[in-house]
């Protein structure tokens, strides 16, 4: 068994802070589990039974918190939801004493055991089947490695006389043990894809043992069994290091259990994750290496290029869900497009639409010419600023087929689409937080992905966290030195230690644009989006869930107004100032 230095964090083996982690231990041989587990490395915890089953659940449906190599998990069975399952659930070859359900599915996915080398079938009597479950790991380069099926089982056992005893200060029961096995579907070490330890079983192993009078709080052990394929994997440094991964994962989820953690981040809310990773896959396996060979950017390929594939995917998905199929699609139109790999892939999928930028890219002569003749050099100035600029302007809705040569000149846009035409802007910094006014100006469904703050004029600026400066008064003076004196500096009295933390820049950012979506009466929907990116959070609006009660141009100039304090004659003129910049400057993006 290899050596198990001890964690360079923490000596403490029940620490509250879920990062540090307690020295790894050998397992005593022979294992809890009968032949022929072998046992591996075991670490002290603090988290009852309930909170391993919670951690092990969760980790089952996503194995990619502790592989890179992975997608997700697709369940094909769960026997809570059958409810003719029971144990054993992996019968005789002819699948006689297989459930009614399993029966009617593929052999490939009936659960299995160990069958021949005693693996489940040896843990004994006193363990109780509680749980089974068949899933399929999905890996993210399906072309690299392939796609596993595994059976996962959960059992636990008491020690004898203490299962009525009842529960510990924290939820288990004295002398408890729990076991999550985990059985992939392979004959042969040669089946086994990269991404899965080189064994034929796998085992993991907690012990609790709850309070008595002389500890309040329960402890316990968190151990990895295998049933390997031959003895010289037992020594492997690749799953010496696995193991101690798994072992430290499973702590840090376990007392973040415990210790209340909630998530923040909730991903697939308005596209399922299977439905978008395989969209994902399909066009980076589609586009991927034809736009990294001809990247002509300055910028890193590896971030922009799967960046805007997965954003290609996700628009793809919800198009779908809007309904309306290619065929009878208005179009799209990208603002701010500038390396145009986004209208590159949607135009080559067979979606109508188009993209302008500032500045013309090496990348849009890299393009087929079907998708380089939708790339224009133009600069946006919304149609309400080109007015107060310049009171004879009547410039009419410009059509997606339109356009001017950019090599001539380099026209304004104003902004003003064909109604429907779906509007995208990614990270398209002086123009996201015009993307909901612009889209209600053309009665249109839209998506911002915001990056770098700006405010309506197109100058820098902090987004406020508050909301709509428009609609939201400033204290007064007085309040203000009030509010300061009426608190407590320190003490026990004191103000908690975040409760005058700000929302980040980006955070407030993100508000401030669904704010500004709301406020054009858009039901206003939020995704974060699996892309490489912490700018990641994509703000969408698909339907107008309240009329306006006047005019848009109005209200839209009483707005720019409201949030900026000048006249809209004053923030047309700042427009046209940054808008030169970026004409004159040289880009990133």
């Amino acid at each position: 068994m290899p050596s198990s230095p001890s964690s360079t964090s923490s000596s403490t083996p029940f620490s509250t802070n879920p990062v540090s982690y307690p020295p790894f231990q050998p397992v005593p041989s022979p294992s809890l589990l009968s032949a022929p587990w072998c046992p591996h490395l075991s670490i002290p915890t603090a988290f009852p039974p309930s909170s391993f089953t919670h951690v092990m659940t969760n980790l089952l449906r996503n194995p990619n918190i502790t592989s890179s190599h992975l997608f997700r998990a697709d369940i094909y069975y769960d026997s809570l939801t059958d409810g003719t399952a029971s144990w054993p659930v992996e019968a005789a070859a002819t699948g006689t004493e297989l459930s009614e359900r399993v029966r009617w599915m593929q052999e490939t996915y009936w659960p299995r055991l160990l069958g021949g080398v005693g693996g489940v079938e040896a843990l004994g009597k006193a363990w109780k089947w509680e749980r089974t479950w068949v899933r399929g790991l999905v890996p993210r380069k399906p072309e690299v490695d392939r796609k596993l099926v595994q059976s996962c089982h959960l059992f636990r056992c008491f020690e004898r006389g203490k299962e009525e005893e009842g529960g510990g200060a924290r939820g288990g029961k004295e002398g408890e043990k729990t076991v999550m096995i985990y059985v992939p579907h392979v004959e042969t070490v040669d089946e086994m894809p990269f991404y899965h330890p080189a064994v034929r079983a796998i085992a993991f192993l907690h012990e609790w043992h709850a309070g008595s009078q002389q500890r309040v709080s329960g402890f316990g052990t968190l151990s990895i069994h295998i049933v390997p394929f031959s003895k010289t994997e037992l020594h492997s440094n690749r799953l010496d290091r696995t193991v101690r991964n798994l072992l430290q994962v499973l702590h840090k989820h376990g007392h973040g259990h415990v210790q209340g953690y909630t998530k923040r981040v909730h991903h697939d809310q308005i596209i399922g994750q299977k439905r978008f990773q395989d969209e994902y896959t399909r066009l980076k396996s589609k586009y991927a290496r034809t736009l990294c060979e001809g990247w002509a950017e300055v910028t890193d390929l590896r971030k922009h290029v799967f960046e805007d594939l997965g954003i290609a995917a996700f628009l793809t998905c919800l198009w779908d869900d809007i309904g309306k199929g290619k065929g009878n699609f208005p179009g799209f139109v990208d603002i701010g497009c500038g390396n145009g790999v986004l209208v590159n892939v949607l135009i080559r999928e067979g979606w109508e639409g188009w993209g302008f930028d500032a500045r013309r890219r090496k990348s849009w002569d890299g393009f087929p010419e079907e998708v380089t003749k939708r790339l224009e050099e133009r600069v946006l100035v919304p149609r309400i600023l080109q007015q107060a600029r310049f009171e004879k302007n009547n410039a009419a809705p410009t059509k997606i087929e339109d356009g001017n040569d950019p090599c001539v000149q380099l026209p304004f846009h104003d902004g003003v689409f064909l109604e429907g035409t779906f509007i995208i802007s990614n990270h398209a910094d002086e123009l996201t937080g015009w993307t909901p006014l612009l889209a209600r100006l053309s009665r249109s469904p839209f998506i911002a992905i915001p990056c770098c703050s700006h405010d309506l004029a197109g100058a820098r600026f902090r987004a406020p966290a508050s909301g709509l400066r428009s609609q939201t008064k400033e204290p007064s003076i007085q309040t203000q030195i009030e509010d300061r004196c009426d608190q407590p500096k320190n003490g026990s009295l004191g103000k908690p230690k975040d409760a005058n933390k700000q929302p980040s820049a980006y955070a407030s950012l993100c508000s401030y644009i669904t704010n500004l979506t709301e406020n054009m009466g858009y039901f206003a929907e939020k995704e974060m989006l699996r892309i490489p990116s912490t700018r990641n959070e994509a703000i969408i609006g698909r339907e107008i869930s309240k009329c306006l009660d006047e005019d848009v141009e109005n209200k839209i100039a009483r707005l720019l107004e409201g949030e900026l304090r000048k006249s809209v004659r004053q923030t047309a003129d700042d427009w046209i100032v940054q808008a030169n910049r970026i004409i004159q400057s040289k880009g990133s993006h």
